[in-house]
């Protein structure tokens, strides 16, 4: 019965170890990025990368909502979640990529290096606009679902 608190407590833990908070994090590009020594595939590297959108995440699929980053070092995959999972990524892939497309736009997140070096995103700003990005709110609040649906099997189970 314990089951679901702990897996929901486990990924809430994971979730705020994996996305440090990334609210003053640095400016730099490609390059340093992936020479960056201590990046990992577990724990993301806050940052801030200005460049300009040359594509789609994968190519020529119009329903991709990650797209690829240009600066003057190197590309980079930017991972998008939406704040409402799977019609939000789709909408946004429908409407906003195609927008963001040529533009110059500041991408902060988390970066992380493994097989395909990628970022996931806090927010994209994009002509003094922001867009955010919901990755780390949405670890979050799934561990919150579980806790809560544990707690109440266990309040139904033991009365």
């Amino acid at each position: 019965m314990l089951f679901f608190p702990l897996l929901g407590m486990s990924i809430i833990i994971k979730a705020l170890y994996r996305y440090p908070s990334a609210v003053n994090a640095p400016d730099t590009n490609a390059l340093a990025l992936m020479s960056n020594l201590y990046a990992t595939p577990v724990r993301g590297t806050p940052m801030a990368i200005r460049g300009s959108v040359i594509g789609r995440g994968v190519s020529g699929y119009v329903f991709s909502e990650d797209v690829m980053l240009q600066d003057e070092t190197g590309l980079m995959y930017l991972d998008y979640q939406s704040g409402v999972p799977l019609i939000g990524n789709l909408l946004f892939a429908w409407k906003k990529v195609k927008q963001l497309i040529g533009e110059h736009v500041i991408a902060r997140g988390w970066f992380f290096r493994s097989a395909v070096q990628s970022v996931t995103l806090q927010s994209i700003e994009h002509n003094g606009t922001f867009i955010k990005s919901y990755a780390k709110f949405w670890n979050i609040f799934f561990g919150a679902l579980l806790i809560f649906i544990g707690i109440v099997l266990v309040t139904i189970f033991v009365s």
